[in-house]
């Protein structure tokens, strides 16, 4: 009597390792891969659930399961395979990079205080939106560094999401100029 038996050797199916950049969304699996398979089969799909929105390295959150092997006809071989061993698979989800920079402004002289406190960065995940703090005020003649600070980022539903961001802040510059209109100074008559 001829006895065929499930083959015991190791089949590791292992999740694919992802790595995207913050957005917003949920990101979960990206199939998976398997090693340990008699020539001319296949992993033709698994399951592989698991899923983060903030960013992060997440190790083994990528968990597969529900593995198909099938032969190069296609056939589903699956159960001849006794030992399937499932690995999981990392999720990196790297911080958006975000630059903001402090406006730059120029006055001409007139004795009174000039500040800046408007700002301009680089774009956002859509619908959020960012606040932050800019420094920089001269009341005499010259150059004056402006400085953002302590950017606040939010979503549409009002959630602090600053932590998935990498902030890079930049200078501005206020200048204040001579002031070119026309001083006369008229001696008196003694």
């Amino acid at each position: 009597v001829l006895k065929i038996t499930a083959n015991d050797g190791v089949v590791t199916v292992t999740a694919k390792d992802v790595t995207v950049e913050y957005d917003g969304e949920a990101h979960g699996g990206n199939g998976a891969e398997a090693t340990g398979l008699l020539s001319g089969h296949s992993l033709q799909s698994a399951t592989v659930t698991g899923s983060e929105t903030n960013a992060g390295i997440y190790a083994d959150k990528l968990v597969p399961s529900e593995a198909k092997i099938v032969d190069g006809e296609g056939n589903d071989v699956t159960s001849n395979y006794a030992n399937i061993s499932c690995v999981a698979g990392k999720l990196t989800i790297n911080k958006k990079a975000v630059t903001v920079k402090a406006d730059s402004a120029e006055y001409k002289y007139d004795g009174t205080e000039k500040s800046v406190t408007t700002f301009t960065n680089t774009p956002l995940v859509e619908n959020h939106t960012i606040t932050a703090t800019v420094t920089g005020s001269r009341t005499i003649v010259g150059e004056t560094p402006t400085k953002a600070s302590a950017a606040q980022i939010k979503d549409a539903s009002e959630t602090d999401v600053t932590e998935n961001y990498a902030i890079t802040y930049e200078d501005g510059v206020l200048k204040i100029t001579a002031n070119d209109g026309v001083v006369t100074v008229t001696a008196k008559d003694v």
